[in-house]
């Protein structure tokens, strides 16, 4: 038996979009950005990573309800990766995090906007579109 546990403290990156599965079920995906600071020799440094959550059912439509972009939020959750078959036929690899419980933290936005040189998507974009996800992950190697 294993662990496969994930906790995050985290600002809301994109803006929220709740779907409606066929069964009744509710989906709701989004972009977590977090900070890490640490020292160097040229002094303190900063590092962003952007992390894909994935919300069902209730979380998923009070997140809808009560959020925002900007809104810092704390997850628990586990890891689940997905395959799936790109435009041109490769197989590509999406790891998200599946919300289990999440906490409202502040509705305070941010110190600094949320966003980076080169994000790993435009912030408005829609995290459901899977052709725009496909055109992202062609510029990412899988690490396997």
């Amino acid at each position: 038996m294993g662990l496969n546990r994930v906790e995050l403290i985290g600002y809301i990156g994109t803006e929220l979009k709740l779907i409606t599965l066929s069964n009744g079920g509710s989906l709701l995906k989004i972009r977590l950005v977090t900070y890490e600071y640490f020292s160097s020799i040229n002094g303190s440094k900063k590092h962003i990573e952007w992390h894909t959550l994935t919300f069902f059912g209730r979380n998923a439509r009070s997140l809808k309800r009560f959020g925002r972009r900007g809104l810092k939020i704390y997850i628990d959750g586990h890891l689940r990766t997905y395959s799936y078959i790109d435009k041109e036929g490769e197989r590509r690899y999406s790891t998200e995090i599946v919300v289990v419980s999440y906490q409202i933290l502040s509705f305070a936005t941010p110190p600094k906007p949320i966003e980076e040189e080169n994000p790993p998507f435009p912030l408005e974009r829609d995290p459901i579109d899977e052709d725009a996800q496909s055109k992202v992950e062609k510029k990412e190697e899988v690490p396997f």
